[in-house]
């Protein structure tokens, strides 16, 4: 998971293709607070690096793009997945729990996968990551 979540902070931070100092000592503190070893984070770097020339313009790209390249979708879903999961992290979570009751703003899906990401960030709450 915590791994997970530097991945995700790193994709954040590379949507420009640069990364500044500041956010190279904000790196550099949370893969020691990880304890995630240099090497690492470089591979976990190249491997934003390449999923982003993947995507180049991810939130463009075709349906039928998507259908005929597995591992580009699956990119895709695991970078929705990934903001999904920070706005569960991020939101007020009375507010979007009552959003989620109401039948003519969310289905089903909607509400399960609230569910699945809501339990997740009590899982972390609790076990202060």
């Amino acid at each position: 998971i915590e791994r997970e979540t530097l991945l995700n902070e790193l994709r954040e931070i590379m949507k420009d293709g640069v990364v500044s100092e500041e956010e190279q000592a904000f790196i550099d503190q949370e893969a020691r607070r990880l304890h995630i070893s240099p090497e690492e984070v470089d591979r976990l770097l190249t491997e934003v690096k390449r999923e982003q020339e993947l995507l180049d313009d991810h939130a463009g790209i075709p349906l039928e793009r998507l259908i005929a390249k597995p591992a580009l979708a699956l990119l895709r879903f695991r970078e929705l997945a990934g903001q999904v999961h920070q706005i569960a992290l991020m939101t007020d979570e009375k507010a979007m729990g009552q959003l989620m009751t109401d039948g003519n703003k969310v289905d089903a899906l909607d509400r399960a996968i609230w569910k699945i990401v809501s339990e997740e960030k009590g899982h972390l709450s609790q076990s202060g990551a």
